[in-house]
């Protein structure tokens, strides 16, 4: 059977970490599973290309980085022109904003992440749940309305 270690992990938002990964096939006489690729996704959202990947061995590999806007809040704005606009993530307000006037924190504690290891003996998944970080989430909402015009 096609397995991989850690199955399970716990993070938290915006707290960097870094997790190893080894994928095996516990059948006897199995050829060593080969990695062909790996993603990183909650829902239709891909992490991977936010995080660092590298590849150890055939078989073994290592995502770290830091989660980083997990968890979807609703927060609206006004832009340079004064347009309504609302977003979800911090990262979507744009630099040139007038003010932030609405905010919705999130309404989830944890949040999972499905790792997904393709090898050329399967397919196997990994979860990792990221756990709210509100202290910095409050903190971040406390900096983008000091970034406020008005």
């Amino acid at each position: 059977m096609l397995l991989i270690t850690p199955d399970t992990s716990t993070e938290t938002e915006y707290a960097p970490f870094s997790i190893s990964y080894t994928v095996s096939d516990d059948t006897p006489m199995a050829p060593v599973p080969e990695l062909t690729s790996v993603t990183v996704t909650r829902g239709v959202v891909d992490y991977l290309p936010y995080l660092t990947f590298v590849q150890d061995s055939l078989s073994s590999f290592t995502i770290s980085g830091t989660l980083s806007d997990v968890f979807d809040r609703e927060m609206t704005f006004l832009d340079a022109n004064d347009v309504t606009g609302v977003v979800t993530k911090f990262a979507d307000i744009p630099l040139d904003f007038n003010t932030l006037y609405r905010y919705k924190g999130a309404t989830s504690n944890s949040a999972e992440l499905a790792v997904t290891a393709t090898t050329t003996s399967g397919v196997v998944v990994a979860t990792i749940t990221v756990n709210n970080n509100w202290t910095t989430a409050n903190a971040m909402l406390v900096e983008y309305v000091l970034k406020g015009k008005f």
